[in-house]
C-alpha cells in the first residue's frame, strides 16, 4: 500500500516530531525521574554541548523556557522530509511487500501508538526486537529504549547475510556528522539488543539524485564513545531529579 507524507508522518511517535530529552517516572515509586535522552540531543551535544546542558536547566525549571518563534523555511523542510521518507518507504515497500506474519517477510510498521510511559517505551523496544526475530525484511520506525536513551530509527533493513543495516532519510545535499551520529547511535542499541548490525550504516539523502552515503559503523561507534565524559554523565551529573542531594 502507498504511503503519502501525511500518512507517515501519523506513524512516528510524539518524540520523533519533538525529539528533546525528557523526565520519566522512576520504576521504584518515590524514587526521582529519571533523564531519558534523545537521539536529537546526541545531535545537540555534538553542536554545542552547553546548549544542551542549558535545555536541560529548562527541562528542570531552572530556567524560563525559551521562546523560538516558528521559522517557516524549516517548517517546510520538514515537510519535504517527510514526502522523502515517504518514497522511501513507498520503495521499500514495493520490493519487498507489505509485513506477512505467516512468512515473516516484508515491511514492517510500528504505529507508536501507545502512551509515553515507560512501560510504552518498552512495549515498542519489545515489538521491534520480535520484528527483527521473526525476519522482517524491513522495520520502519524502529523503536530502542534502555531506560536511559529512547530513539527512533528510520529503517533497519535486512541484508543477504542477515544483519540489519540501519538506513536514515535526509532531506540534504550531503551527510552532516548530525544525521551520522543517530545512526551510530541506532546501530549501538542494535548491539545492546544482541543484534550484530551490519557494517555500513545508510543515509539516503533527498536532494542529490536519489544517491546514498555509505558509512562505517565500526569507525562511527568508536568516535561516538571516545569522549572522555559521555553525555549521559554530563547531564546525570546536574540533574537534580537524578541526583537529589546536588545544591
Amino acid at each position: 500500500s502507498v504511503r503519502t507524507a501525511a500518512s507517515v508522518r501519523s506513524l512516528r511517535p510524539p518524540a520523533v516530531q519533538k525529539g528533546p530529552m525528557f523526565l520519566l517516572d522512576a520504576m521504584t515509586p518515590g524514587a526521582p525521574r529519571d533523564l531519558i535522552l534523545s537521539a536529537s540531543d546526541l545531535v545537540a551535544a555534538g553542536e554545542c554541548e552547553f546548549g544542551l546542558l542549558r535545555a536541560l536547566d529548562e527541562k528542570l525549571g531552572r530556567l524560563p523556557k525559551a521562546d523560538h518563534p516558528i521559522d517557516p523555511m524549516l517548517q517546510r523542510a520538514g515537510e519535504l522530509g517527510g514526502v522523502h521518507e515517504a518514497r522511501v518507504l513507498n520503495s521499500l515497500v514495493e520490493q519487498y511487500g507489505d509485513w506477512n506474519p505467516l512468512t515473516g517477510s516484508g515491511v514492517y510498521r510500528l504505529t507508536h501508538d501507545r502512551a509515553r510511559s515507560r512501560e510504552g517505551y518498552a512495549a515498542q523496544h519489545g515489538e521491534t526486537l520480535q520484528a527483527l526475530a521473526s525476519g522482517a525484511d524491513v522495520v520502519f520506525q524502529a523503536a530502542f529504549f534502555d531506560g536511559q536513551f529512547v530513539g527512533y530509527a528510520d529503517f533497519l533493513v535486512k541484508q543477504d547475510d542477515g544483519r540489519y543495516a540501519v538506513w536514515d532519510t535526509k532531506l540534504a545535499r550531503h551527510a552532516k556528522t548530525s544525521a551520522l551520529l543517530q545512526l551510530a547511535a541506532y546501530g549501538d542499541q542494535l548491539v545492546a539488543a544482541g543484534f550484530e548490525p551490519a557494517p555500513e550504516v545508510v543515509l539516503v539523502l533527498g536532494v542529490s539524485l536519489g544517491q546514498s552515503a555509505v558509512y562505517s559503523i565500526l569507525s562511527l561507534l568508536d568516535e561516538m564513545t571516545r569522549p572522555q565524559q559521555p553525555i549521559g554523565q554530563q547531564t546525570t551529573s546536574i540533574n537534580t531529579s537524578v541526583v537529589p542531594d546536588r545544591p
